[in-house]
């Protein structure tokens, strides 16, 4: 039976996906004796984070991502002894970023970027692409971008990891199907949330519920420019006899994205050319949606893997990034409202990010020194007019 809903806790984590699971830990992990309570009106992964590409890269375009992304990878790497329960299910394909002539210079600078961090990452050519990934065509490609670390995780293993060994740490308890209706703010202070269950009150809060993240920010009078567009992933059969795509590989050219599953079966991700905002973030695939998705796949696979233009759908993956104007993270603190800390907007980057995430979130709550600076992924920043630079424009890439 589950227990009832407390009437206060130290702090209340809105969101028991990966961030609220990461951020859970680490406070557990520094501070047990924090009461931790973790509210979600889904299941456990009921959200995005059960819906994820499971595909981690260092390839960004500033310092601060990439140096929480190698985080993330050096920590998923060593699981069992940053966590101890569970498993990241790290499996290291490689990440292959394929350019043409007019993203070239972008992929490079990028690259630059990364190898002055110490990340283990190169520039590669036409013959090195083919060499790398040998079921891509590489007409009209001018270069690319290799990072041996990159790869796959498991999500679903990482976020119950995360919290049965948060639970075994510390005072920590996980609700799901309680949806959080509000933030009450007194004098400039959070002091807590109503749910549909009752009024738990805190002095921290963590809003952790991406593309919801918004309208419940707003109960507190804190708007946030986070908006829900929608992406559509599908599992697909490799073509007998075709060769299998062996590194997670992004096309820059066709923003098609690819890697390989179990078997004779590749997941990918073919964007359209305007994401679709959607006002209810768990949309399902149709029989319409998943049509134009295997179209655009094959026309894809058709200039890029053309031995697998012809690949068989087996089951589709629909749900929605929560996206920011600059396709960057809303994190930390916000100054309007005391007690008040933000893990959203991650427009499709928050897996790598999320052992990071878990570590600023928790020293930010508990006043310790966090490992990053995350000053500029701050909220005011649109305000402010200082939004995160991005190489190749606006969009995944970022």
């Amino acid at each position: 039976m589950t227990p009832p809903l407390p009437d206060a806790a130290d702090v209340v984590i809105v969101g028991a996906g990966v961030m609220g699971a990461s951020i859970a830990f680490q406070i557990a992990k520094t501070d047990p004796s924090k009461r931790v309570l973790v509210l979600d009106q889904h299941r456990v992964l009921g959200g995005m984070s059960g819906r994820t590409f499971g595909q981690i890269r260092l390839h960004y375009s500033n310092e601060l991502t990439l140096q929480m992304a190698r985080f993330g990878v050096d920590y998923v790497q060593n699981w069992d002894q940053e966590v101890g329960v569970g498993a990241s299910g790290y499996v290291p394909f490689g990440y292959l970023l394929i350019v043409t002539e007019k993203d070239l210079a972008a992929c490079e600078r990028n690259v630059d970027l990364a190898r002055g961090l110490g990340i283990d990452t190169r520039c590669v050519d036409r013959a090195g692409i083919e060499a790398l990934e040998p079921a891509i065509n590489t007409v009209g490609l001018a270069g690319g971008a290799w990072e041996p670390s990159g790869g796959y995780i498991d999500i679903t293993r990482m976020t119950l990891g995360w919290f049965e060994a948060a639970r075994a740490l510390g005072d920590v308890a996980v609700h799901s199907g309680i949806r959080v209706e509000g933030l009450d703010v007194t004098a400039g202070a959070v002091t807590a949330v109503e749910t549909n269950a009752g009024t738990v009150a805190a002095e921290q809060v963590v809003v952790a519920v991406g593309p919801w993240s918004r309208a419940l920010l707003q109960t507190a009078g804190v708007e946030a420019p986070i908006d829900a567009y929608r992406l559509d992933t599908m599992y697909c059969r490799v073509p007998d006899g075709a060769r299998q795509v062996q590194r997670c590989v992004t096309d820059c050219q066709s923003n098609f994205v690819v890697r390989p599953d179990m078997g004779p079966v590749m997941l990918a991700a073919a964007y359209p050319g305007t994401m679709e905002q959607v006002s209810e973030p768990l949309v399902e695939p149709t029989p319409e949606s998943e049509a134009a998705h295997l179209a655009r796949i094959r026309s894809a696979c058709a200039e890029r893997f053309p031995g697998l233009s012809e690949v068989a759908p087996l089951r589709s993956v629909s749900g929605s990034y929560d996206i920011t104007p600059d396709w960057h993270p809303v994190l930390g603190s916000v100054e309007e409202v005391s007690g008040l800390h933000l893990a959203a907007g991650f427009s499709g980057h928050g897996l790598k990010l999320s052992p990071a995430v878990g570590q600023v979130i928790a020293a930010e709550i508990l006043g310790q020194a966090p490992a990053f600076d995350i000053h500029p992924f701050r909220l005011s920043r649109f305000a402010e007019n200082e939004p995160m630079f991005l190489a190749y424009g606006p969009g995944g890439r970022a």
